[in-house]
């Protein structure tokens, strides 16, 4: 759980705060201003302060459901005369594959052998209930032809630790593909990227129970 501390002046009550009122947290919180973040699920006192309990969607992971960094959007946006957005990668043409250690990847029937373009292969690592997504976390980006790599990617990368693999793909021509893939590693940081990977950030998506199914 995330607290966030408001501080609020009681003078004008003439009583002093007493840790513990939630008659007098329901009265006064209404006149607060307003807090960024995600849900508040409760109020308590503490020490003349207001606590807003503040919900995590994920255990291991500060990212809230719904929410997508901008940063690719904002450079692509300034250095393309038609922008590709984060979100037409990372959230079309969702497929899956297990690791080799299980049984066959069965990556064949995507029909995936005539498309060009640029991948992510991800992770789904945790849920959450109260939105109903997955949290998905990249691992891996790619370009060329997408069957091709990724039946490469299962033959010769350990995903024991993973043991299924989703992907997502978006087709286009190889010099933009080469544009995109340089800007997702220049931006975000790829655990089995092994080379050109200089970004810091974590992608993260959310997934919905129909996209992982």
């Amino acid at each position: 759980m995330i607290e966030t501390c408001v501080t609020h002046n009681n003078q004008q009550q003439g009583t002093p705060l007493r840790s513990g009122n939630l008659w007098f947290a329901a009265q006064t919180y209404h006149k607060l201003p307003p807090l960024h973040g995600a849900p508040v699920l409760g109020v308590r006192l503490h020490n003349q302060r207001i606590y807003n309990t503040v919900a995590r969607c994920f255990q291991d992971c500060a990212c809230q459901c719904g929410q997508t960094d901008n940063e690719f959007d904002l450079i692509a946006a300034s250095e393309l005369a038609n922008p590709i957005s984060l979100q037409s990668i990372a959230r079309m043409n969702i497929g899956w594959f297990s690791d080799r250690n299980i049984c066959d990847h069965h990556i064949n029937e995507w029909g995936l052998d005539h498309k060009e373009g640029v991948y992510i292969l991800w992770h789904k690592s945790d849920y959450c209930a109260e939105h109903e997504r997955f949290h998905m976390r990249a691992l891996y980006v790619g370009k060329g032809n997408i069957g091709i790599r990724l039946r490469t990617h299962w033959e010769n990368k350990d995903f024991s630790d993973q043991l299924l693999i989703y992907f997502t793909y978006v087709e286009m021509q190889n010099r933009l593909s080469k544009y995109v893939e340089q800007l997702l590693l220049d931006v975000y940081d790829f655990p089995l990227n092994k080379s050109e990977n200089t970004g810091q950030k974590i992608l993260c998506e959310h997934f919905t129970q129909n996209e992982v199914d």
